[in-house]
């Protein structure tokens, strides 16, 4: 009888894990044909011209590193249990 149980658990963890795999890979695929089903909607012709980001986004990103390296300097000048 003990067996038999082992047995049936094994099944049913199995058939979990079985069913949780199918689920990730039906959630992916979904993802994917959504998002190849998407690309040909802005690919309409008579868009905006190309406009350049490159000065604005160059300018936040290194803020952004300044920024952390600032935050990573004053972290070890502190020490590691300090936390502000």
């Amino acid at each position: 009888m003990a067996t038999t149980f082992n047995i049936m658990t094994h099944y049913k963890r199995i058939n979990m894990i079985h069913k949780r795999i199918e689920t990730l890979l039906l959630t992916m695929l979904m993802v994917l044909l959504l998002a190849f089903m998407a690309s040909p909607i802005y690919a309409q012709p008579g868009g905006p011209p190309a406009t350049p980001i490159d000065s604005g986004l160059g300018l936040l990103l290194a803020g952004g590193v300044l920024y952390g390296v600032k935050k990573v300097r004053n972290m070890t000048k502190k020490g590691p249990g300090a936390h502000h």
